[in-house]
Parts: structure tokens; C-alpha cells; sequence
């Protein structure tokens, strides 16, 4: 059982002063009881501080969520250009690099030849 009770000062004229005292007696019948109530009272703290912080990242959550959006492209972005790298850095067939050089020159040998004349 447990009071607790305020009680405003007084000077000697009993006129009430801006000073106050707070009296609290708890009366211990059972250690037990005690005990068990203080467990039920950290019980329900944990109880509301899970709840808050379930809330605080729910919040957390919807802020960041038009952001993660932009992560979430840019991170797909950074895939497909690892996949065009990959593809990039196969080997090539000297064959055909051949081919396309002998290409590249005969082209280039006309538009010389058609510039002289």
C-alpha cells in the first residue's frame, strides 16, 4: 500500500508559501507483493516501450520509403551495367576484329580515293 500526498507550506502568519512538500510512505505487508507488483509495472514498461519502438520504425519506414525507391533503382541500375561489363568483357574473335579493321580501312581507301577526285 503506498501514499502519497502533497502538502503547501505555510509561514508563521499561516499564509501559504510558493514551497510544497511531498510526503510518500509505502507500507511493505508482503515482500512478495512487492515484488510481483513492481514485475507487472516493468512488465507494461517493455510492453509500451516494444509498442514505441515498433512505431518509431514505422515512421522510419514510411520517411524513407521515397528514398528507398531511388536505392532501389539505382541498385538495379548498378546490375544491368555489371551485366553489360560481363557481356563487354567476353572474349573476342580475332576473326572478326580482323574482318571489321579490313572493313573499316576499305571504307576509309573510297572515301579517300573519292576525295582525290
Amino acid at each position: 500500500m503506498m501514499k502519497d500526498k502533497k502538502y503547501t507550506l505555510l509561514n508563521e502568519r499561516n499564509q501559504p508559501l510558493n514551497s510544497e512538500i511531498r510526503v510518500k510512505i509505502h507500507w511493505i505487508y508482503s515482500k512478495v507483493f512487492l515484488l510481483e507488483d513492481i514485475i507487472v509495472q516493468l512488465n507494461q514498461g517493455v510492453k509500451t516501450d516494444t509498442e514505441m519502438l515498433e512505431s518509431k520504425k514505422l515512421q522510419l519506414k514510411t520517411t524513407q520509403d521515397p528514398f528507398g525507391n531511388l536505392i532501389l533503382h539505382y541498385e538495379k541500375q548498378f546490375e544491368e551495367e555489371e551485366k553489360k561489363e560481363r557481356v563487354i568483357n567476353h572474349p573476342i574473335d580475332l576473326e572478326k576484329v580482323i574482318t571489321v579493321r579490313e572493313a573499316e580501312n576499305n571504307l576509309g581507301q573510297r572515301i579517300d580515293n573519292a576525295l582525290a577526285e
